[in-house]
């Protein structure tokens, strides 16, 4: 490795800047908090923090350190490795690839779609509405 490029690598790491990881850590929190129906307000307020905060977390703006993991992982009623699951592939451009499951708890019904998906009564319902899922995407 070339002293330049070496000298980029240190200093990317030692900048206390936000990067594609800290988008993905708020993307896991803010789809984990609508999948419970809590506001930000209310996750701020369990926190300790205002709900402009949670905002900050969620869009990547602001780190969520690991210290503050473990209180919000049990507010949000999950083991803190919940953060760490499916930790995704950097992309060319540097960028995260968001999970698939968290874009679609994120997306405008996806929380409605994985609640009704959940309902069905057996698998061979399930299988149904993957299948005309996929006939729709096509």
């Amino acid at each position: 490795m070339s002293s330049k490029r070496a000298k980029q690598v240190i200093q990317r790491a030692t900048t206390r800047s936000t990067g594609p990881i800290d988008k993905y850590f708020g993307d896991r929190l803010r789809a984990r908090r609508v999948m419970l129906n809590m506001t930000q307000d209310d996750l701020g307020k369990s926190l300790g923090v205002s709900f402009q905060q949670v905002q900050k977390y969620e869009k990547g703006t602001n780190r969520i350190s690991a210290a503050l993991m473990v209180p919000l992982a049990k507010i949000l009623d999950v083991d803190t490795g919940y953060f760490y699951d499916e930790i995704p592939k950097i992309k060319r451009g540097r960028g995260i690839e968001t999970p698939a499951l968290t874009e679609l708890a994120l997306s405008l019904h996806g929380r409605r779609l994985i609640d009704a998906f959940l309902n069905l009564k057996n698998d061979s319902l399930r299988c149904a509405v993957a299948d005309l899922a996929q006939v729709l995407a096509r």
